[in-house]
């Protein structure tokens, strides 16, 4: 098992100490961790401040307070940000580092540092007179910060990307997907919670690409720890086909499945079209599902701690179907392939991928398409 930098949240005022704050950006990087200082490096999010600041303090795996001459911006609680800040990470037991600045304090701010100096029930603090001491003080201090442990979850991946694929006899595009930080993704109170299972569905229906209609009938069910959601084929053999499941395992792994081909109503494909799968149609799917996992992943992990992935795609259910650049022309004749009951899978091993490359996933489904065409044959 390898590992991950631990994630380090910077809590500190903002207006004024703007110097602190990169000064202790470079005291984590230094010390070999990933700062995570909300107000420089995230983008607007739909929640409130505070549930974002609480939530990205949940995210890190320990919490660096900074305390200058002022405790800053008030709660409605009457607290200070920060304060507020310190007492989730306090509540979730994640490992707390103190750093004073040697300056008088408003009497306000002095009582907050005063709970969390106390001898018996507050936090061992160092002290720094300027952001350069205070860059070598963190670096000092989380240099024994132990790394986060990683597990490839490439074993996993390949048994929920070969499972049988019994809901459709059409072809069918999955992707299965996890991260490998070796802990929980989803919390498994969640997948039990209709509010939960609503946002989800209304992620996975987003535009431009969604992986379930808005308007279409779904089934949410709960197997063995599980969250599954499926939308059912509306339509017969000849028409367009349009089914797509999303499971979320208790275990972290996330597999989305969507049909292959048009989604928009049609009279007949016509048997020459019915023995393909046009490129496009497979690049349009693995939109779908690229899109869907990423939404998914920013609804229950906005602060991005579970930034390394690792993925696999393969076709189901293709039978007698080529995978062609284009459709044949009207009244054209096309070879059947050999039919083989094993999905076509893209790549021998799981596939690393980022956050970052997950929201923009172009080349990695132009490679995804190329390599099941190649297969397929």
């Amino acid at each position: 098992m390898t590992s991950t930098p631990p994630r380090v949240f910077v809590s500190s005022v903002i207006t004024g100490f703007e110097a602190y704050r990169r000064a202790a950006r470079e005291g984590i990087l230094a010390a070999g961790a990933e700062p995570i200082l909300v107000n420089e490096d995230f983008p607007s999010t739909p929640d409130s401040s505070r549930n974002a600041c609480l939530d990205a303090v949940a995210s890190s795996d320990a919490f660096a307070l900074v305390v200058g001459e002022r405790g800053g911006w008030k709660t409605p609680s009457g607290r200070f940000v920060i304060e507020e800040e310190y007492d989730e990470a306090v509540r979730r037991g994640i490992p707390l580092y103190v750093f004073l600045q040697n300056v008088d304090r408003d009497t306000e701010t002095k009582a907050f540092v005063s709970r969390v100096s106390d001898y018996v029930h507050g936090t061992f603090r160092r002290t720094f007179d300027d952001p350069e001491e205070l860059q070598a003080e963190l670096q000092k201090a989380l240099a024994t910060l132990r790394p986060k442990g990683i597990r490839m979850k490439g074993p996993a991946i390949s048994a929920a990307l070969k499972a049988r694929n019994d809901r459709s006899q059409e072809p069918t595009l999955r992707l299965v997907i996890a991260s490998v930080r070796d802990e929980e993704l989803f919390d498994p109170l969640d997948l039990l919670r209709e509010d939960f299972q609503d946002q989800v569905i209304q992620v996975e229906s987003a535009q431009p690409h969604p992986l379930f209609g808005l308007r279409k009938e779904k089934k949410v069910q709960n197997e063995g720890g599980s969250l599954i959601i499926t939308q059912p084929d509306e339509q017969g053999s000849h028409g367009s086909r349009w089914q797509s499941m999303l499971t979320l395992a208790s275990d972290g792994i996330i597999t989305a499945q969507t049909s292959i081909g048009p989604r928009n109503a049609s009279s007949s494909r016509g048997l020459t079209l019915s023995m393909t799968v046009q490129i496009k149609d497979l690049a349009l799917a693995a939109q779908s599902l690229f899109q869907g996992v990423d939404g998914l992943l920013g609804l229950v992990d906005q602060f991005m701690r579970h930034r390394q992935l690792e993925y696999n795609v393969a076709v189901h259910n293709l039978g007698y179907h080529y995978i062609v650049d284009e459709a044949p022309r009207a009244g054209g004749g096309v070879a059947m392939r050999m039919s083989g009951d094993e999905p076509v899978v893209a790549f021998d091993n799981a596939r690393a991928i980022t956050r970052e490359t997950l929201s923009r996933p172009e080349g990695e489904i132009e490679r995804v398409v190329q390599l099941l065409k190649h297969r397929a044959k």
